[in-house]
C-alpha cells in the first residue's frame, strides 16, 4: 500500500517526499518529464539554504532524489490523468 502518491518532482515535491518517507510512510513519485522539475533548467541556484556558493539546479535535484530514495521514496515515470478520493485522508 502506498501512504502519500506526490505527483511533479519539483523542489517542494522532493522535499515532501524526503520529510514523508522519513517519517515512515511509503512514498511514490510521478513525474511525466524530468525529475527535478524546472529547477533542473537553472544553471545556478543561489538562494537555496545550506548551499551558501550556490548549485546547479540539476544537482540539487540529484541530491534530493538521492536523500528522498535514501528514505524509502519510490520513483515513477508517468502522467497522473485523475485521482479518487477514498476518505482516508
Amino acid at each position: 500500500m502506498i501512504d502519500l502518491v506526490i505527483v511533479g518532482s519539483g523542489p517542494s515535491a522532493l522535499s515532501a517526499a524526503i520529510y514523508a518517507a522519513r517519517d515512515g510512510l511509503s512514498v511514490r513519485v510521478f513525474e511525466k518529464a524530468a525529475f527535478g522539475g524546472i529547477a533542473t533548467t537553472s544553471d545556478l541556484i543561489e538562494n537555496y539554504p545550506g548551499f551558501d556558493e550556490g548549485i546547479s539546479g540539476l544537482e540539487l535535484s540529484k541530491k534530493m532524489r538521492i536523500q528522498a530514495e535514501k528514505f524509502g521514496s519510490k520513483f515513477d515515470y508517468g502522467e497522473v490523468l485523475d485521482f479518487e478520493n477514498l476518505g482516508n485522508f
